[in-house]
């Protein structure tokens, strides 16, 4: 394949990825204008849940899927593949949902009951149905129907936004319909997505090897991408056990610019990833290590604009009336920074096929940037959340670069990097206090 070529084709992906990413973005918007302050802040926290739910639900599946569809040739392989990682995301929602009757049934009051089933009962459906497109688009993607899976991403989009669109129409929009309108897209999106392939797909094909070696190799992984959704899960639930709900639709408004980095970062991802594996095999290391300069550049620039001028994002799509509503900001984009730096340094357990590794380094991140947010919160106040959870990811982040530095001679400037991340921390902590 000509690079010209894989830059048009992975560029093209991450468009169609950004476009149903921007999804996200639209509702933010949507709920910060249509619904009550309080409000922006449940569903912003609920929308994490629910993907934190997809990964729970996918349990690795999808990379499982990336990975064994290429085992064998042919078509049947594929779909058999495909139908098996079904069955298992079938298997895991009714033990999540089994899971979540039974913290329903065991709160402490009726009123705790309701609340939590709420939430469950908008987290499941939800999830699942994220989960079934995320199958169903990762098939196709990596069996290279490039058009097919245009077409299928389009319309998983469009089924998505339908409900939204009817409740923005029906002139009545509270946080609860907002929720509805959401699972019921998720879930309608997803069905018709695996309907598409009901002819292909086999559910007598059931193979209990094929799903234990999936379940050992994507595990792992889906731990990984589990950590990194409930981290800013986690923040709110912290901020949510302290404040009120008005100063969690705060931190929320202040996380809108750095959710606009992590898309940027989610394209760059889709881009960068597939054209350094092949600098890599042809032993351009030069123009890996180049092009992956660039990029850093680039986020770095990005959070500096956010840095000085996040609050005229947030007034722009987030007009909560709320004085300093980008308050927060510094160290939540800076989080997401340093992971931005971490897709570049962690290149080496992608050579080494190291992810036990790099699960164990983001359980390090979790807990220590849990302890020592909640340290921080006591002396800080909010402010000391992300603080904390910058902290945590820091030393992830260092611990990482520093592993996969062995499993790959890239000759990372791991100290100069870290330097310069020290530096903006000392800069946002300037502005933040």
């Amino acid at each position: 394949m000509k690079l010209s070529r894989l830059i048009a084709s992975t560029a093209a992906y991450g468009a169609i990825v950004a476009a149903n990413s921007a999804l996200r973005f639209v509702v933010l918007i949507l709920a910060a204008r249509l619904l009550l302050q309080e409000d922006y802040g449940r569903i912003d926290t609920l929308l994490i849940f629910g993907s934190v739910t997809m990964t729970l639900l996918l349990a690795g599946t999808d990379s499982a899927l990336l990975r064994f569809v290429f085992d064998e040739d042919g078509r049947e392989h594929g779909t058999k593949v495909l139908s098996n990682m079904i069955v298992v995301t079938v298997g895991t929602l009714g033990l999540v949902g089994l899971a979540a009757w039974a913290a329903s049934a065991i709160s402490p009051s009726a009123a705790q009951a309701m609340e939590r089933w709420r939430v469950f009962a908008f987290c499941l459906p939800y999830g699942f149905g994220l989960a079934l497109n995320a199958l169903i688009t990762t098939y196709l993607r990596a069996t290279f129907q490039h058009v097919r899976f245009a077409l299928m991403s389009v319309l998983s989009l469009a089924l998505r936004a339908a409900p939204l669109g009817l409740l923005l129409l029906s002139g009545t929009q509270t946080l609860e319909r907002f929720l509805d309108a959401l699972a019921l897209g998720a879930v309608l999106a997803g069905g018709v997505l695996v309907a598409s392939l009901a002819r292909d797909l086999s559910w007598r094909r059931v193979d209990r090897t094929l799903i234990q070696s999936a379940l050992r190799y994507g595990i792992p992984l889906g731990g990984i991408s589990f950590l990194a959704m409930f981290q800013p899960g986690l923040e709110r639930a912290l901020v949510d056990g302290s404040a009120d709900a008005l100063t969690l639709s705060v931190y929320a408004a202040s996380a809108f610019p750095a959710l606009l980095m992590g898309l940027s970062l989610q394209v760059i991802n889709m881009v960068w990833a597939p054209l350094a594996l092949r600098n890599w095999t042809d032993g351009e290391v030069r123009e890996l290590r180049l092009s992956a300069y660039v990029m850093v550049v680039g986020l770095v620039g990005l959070y500096l604009l956010f840095l000085f001028a996040g609050q005229l994002v947030v007034d722009l799509f987030i007009p909560l009336g709320v004085a300093a509503s980008a308050r927060y900001f510094p160290f939540i984009g800076l989080i997401v920074l340093v992971r931005g730096f971490g897709t570049f340094t962690a290149f080496g357990f992608i050579i080494g096929k190291v992810s036990h590794v790099k699960l164990a380094t983001a359980v390090l991140s979790v807990m220590t940037g849990a302890v020592a947010a909640w340290v921080l919160q006591s002396r800080l106040g909010i402010a000391g959340v992300p603080v904390g959870f910058f902290i945590g990811v820091f030393l992830g982040w260092t611990v990482e670069a520093l592993i996969a530095a062995r499993l790959a001679d890239l000759d990372w400037p791991v100290a100069r990097l870290g330097l310069l991340l020290a530096g903006l921390g000392a800069l946002a902590f300037w502005i933040a206090f």
